[in-house]
This record gives C-alpha cells, structure tokens and sequence, in this order.
C-alpha cells in the first residue's frame, strides 16, 4: 500500500492532435497512448467511497482522502493498493456492503518529461476521452498533475491557457456540465 498527495487541474475541450502536439514542442515525451482504463466508483452507507480501476494490466484500489481545494485546482492524499484482478474485486466489495455507483471507460494518453530537459519540477499531463462515464461520453480534456498550483498554472501557461481555464472537477462535475449537451 502506498500514498501520495495528488494535485491536479482540468482543462476541458481540447482538440486531440492540437494539444498533443503543444506538450511535445514544451519538452514532454510520450509515455503511452490511448491506453484503456476502466473503473468503478464503491460506496457503502456511511458513504465511505473508494475506486477499483483496471489501468492496461494493473488492477489499483484506491481511496482519495479529499483536502479543501482553492482556485481551481484539486487536492487529495491518494491512498493505492494493488488487486491481482478487476473483476474478482468487484464481486468482493459487495460482500463487505459496498456497492458500485459508478462505471466509466476512458482512453489516456500520457506524457512525461523529457528527461533530458533541465525542468525543475515533476509534471504529468494526460489526455483523457471518456467513452462511458455513467452512460455519458466526454470529449478530450487534459489534466495537468503536479507538486503544487503554482507549477500547474505554469503548465497551462505553457499550453497557451489562462488560469481562468483551470477546472477543479471529478468525473461527476464532468458528467453534470456535459450532461444538458448531450
């Protein structure tokens, strides 16, 4: 089991090819394309919640202990643990009164820094298209994951966006703005 702080922003309607094409020319490298993730949101009655998502040939059950977020960036202590497979932790969290009360389908692209660039902080940015989430499907936005706000607002910057593009959204923000265009 481990844990680490997750602090991560959205921006949301990007085209594909032209925001790829921006991370690579700012110095990020390719780490893998349109990988499939698939994942379900558990939630039991005292409204304890965690997720089980199947990531390529990792199974990951992980619990995201929220902090109080400011100006349009997330912040939680992400707590992993590794499951041998998807399927069988499904069927055992509803044995403990856990029940599922989300799916989603996604496809990532991720990049990562070119190592050989002289950065001095740590950046994940990934593209994410959901083709299911909870029935909805949500074109392509990335998420921009790092140390802090400020290295995030760089980022964006970098990317040709304001901070006022920023999104401080889960997957149910995501469903409640597309909902109404779909």
């Amino acid at each position: 089991m481990s844990q680490n702080k997750e602090v991560e922003s959205k921006i949301l309607e990007v085209y594909f090819e032209d925001i790829s094409k921006k991370i690579v020319s700012i110095g990020w490298v390719l780490e893998f394309y349109k990988q499939k993730f698939t994942a379900i949101w558990m939630e039991n009655e005292l409204w304890y919640k965690f997720r089980i998502r199947k990531e390529a040939d990792k199974v990951n059950i992980e619990h995201k202990e929220l902090s109080p977020w400011k100006d349009w960036v997330k912040e939680a202590l992400e707590t992993l643990m590794r499951a041998i497979d998807f399927e069988e932790a499904r069927m055992f969290f509803p044995k403990i009164w856990f029940q599922e009360v989300s799916f989603s389908v996604k496809n990532r692209t991720s990049y990562i820094l070119d190592l050989e660039q002289s950065w001095e902080w740590k950046v994940n940015i990934v593209i994410d298209e959901y083709s299911d989430l909870d029935g909805f499907v949500i074109p392509a936005f990335i998420e921009i994951e790092a140390l802090n706000r400020d290295v995030i607002v760089k980022v964006a910057k970098l990317l040709w966006f304001s901070e006022s593009d920023l999104k401080d959204w889960w997957a149910r923000s995501l469903m409640e703005y597309y909902k109404d265009k779909q």
